[in-house]
């Protein structure tokens, strides 16, 4: 069975735009079914399982904790890893915080999913704000709060975040509207370098904390690449 779902490639389609909560869903059945299918290996240095991830020609070792969905290519390489810890500390799942992992969504406002990918597998970052900003001008204007312009989107439940005005540092955050769920959450891409991305997405009680979260997310995903490739 485990061989015949891995060749239909259900464990992930790519996250260009999963729902969250698909996410919660998948997530949960994956870590329920297949926790113990992750292709790992043991570390030389502290002996503990790790997981390798391969994309392009960078190469990541990462603890198996961190690991809750991978997708394979057709060689059975492992291409692309959906991965999750808390924050802050970016902590793993443990047997000790197992607990945290599986209450699922945003709700305590913790946990955080990432994906490291190929940015072949994605739009260029600048034509996804430019993709939304068309559906904002069909809609109605911007807002201004705090640090951000604020832009409707087609999706009536979500928002367009933007900290430059029309997005001119191809930074952004698509979030669900403070009454539009009970625990609304955001999602970004951003580059970790010029072959992959992270697709990230975080609770919206984290917002205000959206720079130092994508920062210490790049230094924990580079963490996990060889010394010799960074």
């Amino acid at each position: 069975m485990k061989d015949r779902l891995q060749k239909k490639g259900i464990f992930m389609q790519r996250i260009k735009s999963k729902k969250l909560g698909s996410l919660a869903l998948l997530a949960c059945l994956v870590i329920a079914m297949f926790s113990a299918c992750h292709p790992t290996s043991n570390d030389e240095k502290t002996g503990k399982k790790v997981f390798t991830l391969k994309v392009n020609e960078h190469v990541f070792t990462i603890p198996i904790g961190y690991v809750w969905a991978y997708d394979r290519g057709e060689n059975g390489t492992v291409i692309g890893a959906n991965l999750h810890a808390l924050y802050p500390g970016f902590e793993p799942q443990t047997r000790q915080n197992k607990e945290e992992f599986d209450k699922g969504g945003w709700a305590d406002g913790r946990l955080i999913s990432f994906l490291v990918d190929d940015f072949r597998a994605i739009k260029p970052i600048s034509k996804i704000i430019e993709r939304y900003l068309g559906e904002a001008e069909e809609i109605g204007p911007y807002r201004k709060e705090g640090e951000f312009y604020i832009y409707p989107v087609m999706d009536k439940k979500r928002e367009l975040l933007l900290s430059t005005l029309n997005g001119e540092n191809n930074i952004y955050l698509y979030c669900m509207k403070d009454n539009a769920v009970p625990h609304p959450s955001c999602d970004t891409n951003f580059a970790l370098n010029r072959d992959i991305y992270i697709h990230l997405t975080f609770s919206k009680k984290l917002l205000p904390h959206w720079k130092g979260l994508t920062n210490e997310l790049k230094t924990l995903v580079n963490s996990f690449q060889a010394k010799n490739e960074q």
